[in-house]
């Protein structure tokens, strides 16, 4: 039994440590974020690693941080995603969630909700 529990640990070290090996989110992008009327904005995206976290700063077109997240990343054999909660510089009543699949190039794909609606956007983000 203690060889099972030993082999179990082993494979979840592994694969603790091929997660951090293949998945590099940091750093900067450019984003096209469609909301659910089908609107469309652009705007850069500053991703930064943080101990086991990472500092999401999305900016408006003067470059002034306006929108800030935190999140988790989580890999897996099929993939990598980005977890993230996000909330409103301006405006404390404005947070929300989202979920970025990291794609093979290091582009972004994300899917996203405010904290009060039952709708989804959605985000494209490339690595400038």
């Amino acid at each position: 039994m203690k060889a099972t529990y030993k082999k179990i640990f082993l494979i979840s070290l592994c694969s603790l440590l091929s997660i951090n090996a293949f998945a590099d989110v940091a750093g900067n992008y450019q984003c096209t974020r469609t909301d659910p009327n089908n609107s469309n904005t652009s705007y850069p995206l500053s991703i930064t690693k943080t101990g086991d976290t990472y500092t999401l700063q999305w900016a408006d077109a003067n470059g002034f941080p306006t929108v800030y997240g935190t999140g988790v990343l989580i890999s897996a054999n099929s993939g990598s995603a980005l977890s993230v909660v996000y909330w409103d510089s301006k405006d404390s009543n404005v947070f929300g969630g989202e979920v970025f699949a990291v794609k093979p190039d290091g582009s972004l794909s994300g899917t996203w909700a405010l904290q009060s609606t039952n709708k989804l956007g959605t985000e494209a983000c490339k690595k400038s």
